[in-house]
């Protein structure tokens, strides 16, 4: 008896010891597949619909010992578009998370496998249907597989263009095949990703890459007793103390900004930082990028962001970045009584260290190498060349985009960027003109105001949808020298009108839009400037205010009118004191929000 127990006991021990052997073989990917396999009937998934998937991302994150892996659904080697199913498997090899977005029954919806256009020609069709002209056709820069190329950005986009081959989803569940194509188009302000009907030419589906927080000045900028200006955030970011580590990297490491956890100027001074970088998130500091020890630059620039000021919008540095010498010290002056454009240095080094900070802040959550965005992935996973690249007081010579900031994540291995534009602290005496929408053309414009007709008032602001005169002339229809009874004048009354100049006085324009219930007209100059109007013999009869933008930012505005054009002409405020403007980049609550959108 003792015997046959001892041989019982030993047989369990074995398969005990066995299962638990099995146990720890089994890689998390193989714990994904084995549970998709038995998952497919309660999601009602055939083999067919799970035979041809791929791993599209596998992550590992330190913080916690979890894997997360990604399969994309593909039907016959063609990824279809976010069809996706995810695995979170502990370090134990539980599976303690499962999310699908698989499509049943595939095989009987896709609609093709062979397209009928090209690549370039998605391009093309990609280009059209945002109102763009192809001067210049980009070209083929690699093939990467017959399904995936990638195109220079010639004239039409401020990165290389990826065209991939996938199947988008329609709203009646068919599918269809299509090229993703992936634009950050110069002519507008999104980073776009779009579907085109890889048969027919037809755009299936437009998203945008870049999340924009446009929001009305009044909400946001103010001032204190002491005439110090400040934006403030509607949702405070609680973020601890600055991570506390000593570094060294040869070199101070010193940056005078406004230190989290302050979310801008008005909560507190500037403090000089030694060392801020994490060891673990950047061990060999914010200025290398190559792993090794000693900073690759001296100026706002590093692993993990670009920093400088693009003033004119051309998403390029002018080589004036805020350069701290071999000793690495960042200490630039400020003066927020005076306008942006005297501190640029000290606000491009805020945007710097919060950027950088963002970095080594979310890495300690998970967002690490392998998803966050670096030069250098000095763990070698994930993909790199995608530091974040930084615009400091974006657009501010033209201000036509103010009161906004943005993030633009495209997929792994595409840098993000953030741009942070001025705010209005009060309209300046030119920038009499604001669109409040489309976002696309949103921001103040610099106008001239007419002689004649009324002042424009701060607390009696005219706003108004926006429309082109039509007078029914067949040569300047735009010129609304005839009265618009002919035209559009039935489609005037309550809204701005948009009139050309030339053919007839100032005053002549204006009252034939009164006269059909404008509230308001702008004059459009044919040169790129603003001039004086006098209101000529009909001048005294206007009692609507009367404004003159120059060409190319009529041009602008133009294109949005009767798509949501929306004006508002107002005088700026008397009672406000201090700056005009005032800049996003020293609002640690904003920039911090436009990394987040960066992570998510």
């Amino acid at each position: 008896m003792k015997k046959k127990l001892h041989s019982l006991l030993m047989q369990l021990i074995f398969l005990f010891s066995a299962g638990v052997l099995f146990a720890q073989i089994q890689t998390p990917l193989d714990i994904a597949l084995r549970t998709m396999t038995e998952d497919a009937k309660k999601y009602e998934l055939s083999s067919n619909d799970i035979s041809d998937v791929v791993v599209s991302d596998k992550v590992f994150t330190r913080s916690n010992g979890m894997t997360n892996i990604y399969f994309a659904q593909r039907y016959e080697g063609i990824e279809i578009y976010n069809a996706i199913m995810n695995f979170t498997i502990s370090k134990e090899g539980k599976v303690i998370f499962t999310g699908n977005r698989f499509i049943k029954d595939i095989a009987h919806k896709v609609n093709a496998t062979q397209a009928e256009i090209s690549p370039a020609d998605a391009i093309s069709y990609v280009l059209a249907d945002l109102g763009g002209n192809m001067v210049v056709k980009p070209r083929l820069i690699e093939t990467k597989s017959d399904k995936s190329f990638v195109y220079d950005k010639a004239e039409i986009s401020y990165s290389n263009i990826p065209v991939k081959l996938r199947y988008q989803t329609m709203p009646d569940g068919s599918l269809r095949l299509a090229w993703d194509v992936a634009i950050d188009y110069k002519a507008g302000r999104d980073y776009w990703s779009i579907r085109v009907d890889a048969l027919t030419g037809k755009i299936l589906e437009k998203k945008s890459f870049t999340v924009h927080c446009q929001i009305p000045n009044d909400k946001f900028a103010h001032s204190d007793n002491h005439g110090h200006v400040a934006i403030t955030y509607p949702e405070l970011i609680t973020i601890p103390q600055a991570l506390k580590k000593t570094n060294v990297f040869g070199a101070p490491n010193q940056y005078n900004v406004f230190a989290f956890p302050l979310e801008n100027p008005k909560q507190g001074a500037r403090t000089l930082l030694s060392d801020p970088a994490d060891l673990i998130a950047s061990p060999y500091g914010w200025h290398d990028t190559n792993g090794a020890s000693g900073p690759e630059y001296t100026i706002t620039r590093g692993n993990n962001v670009y920093a400088y000021e693009d003033r004119d919008a051309d998403y390029s540095s002018a080589g004036d970045e805020p350069d701290g010498t071999s000793n690495l010290l960042f200490d630039f002056p400020i003066d927020l009584n005076k306008e942006p454009e005297k501190y640029t240095n000290a606000a491009v080094v805020q945007l710097f260290y919060v950027m950088n900070f963002m970095h080594d802040f979310t890495y300690k959550f998970g967002f690490d190498e392998y998803a966050n965005f670096q030069e250098k992935n000095y763990s070698n996973t994930g993909l790199e060349n995608d530091q974040v690249i930084a615009l400091s007081q974006f657009d501010a010579n033209t201000l036509t985009n103010i009161n906004n900031a943005d993030f633009s994540t495209p997929s792994d291995g595409g840098n993000g960027r953030v741009r942070m534009f001025l705010w209005d602290n009060s309209l300046s005496a030119d920038k009499n003109v604001k669109v409040n929408a489309p976002i696309t053309v949103s921001g103040a414009y610099s106008s001239t105001t007419a002689s004649f007709g009324p002042a424009l008032s701060f607390t009696s602001p005219v706003t108004g949808d926006g429309i082109v005169a039509d007078d029914g002339d067949l040569d300047n229809p735009t010129f609304a020298c005839s009265p618009l009874d002919k035209g559009n004048g039935g489609d005037m009354p309550g809204k701005v009108v948009l009139i050309d100049r030339g053919g007839c006085e100032f005053g002549a324009k204006a009252l034939n839009a009164q006269n059909n219930g404008a509230i308001a007209v702008i004059i459009c100059n044919f040169e790129e400037a603003t001039v004086g109007m006098a209101g000529g013999a009909v001048g005294s009869q206007v009692t609507i205010p009367t404004v003159m933008l120059k060409k190319s930012d009529c041009e602008k505005i133009k294109i949005a009118a009767g798509k949501g054009l929306n004006i508002t002409l107002q005088a700026p405020d008397p009672n406000v004191s201090g700056p005009k403007l005032i800049d996003g980049s020293l609002d640690n609550g904003i920039m911090a929000h436009e990394f987040g959108h960066g992570v998510s």
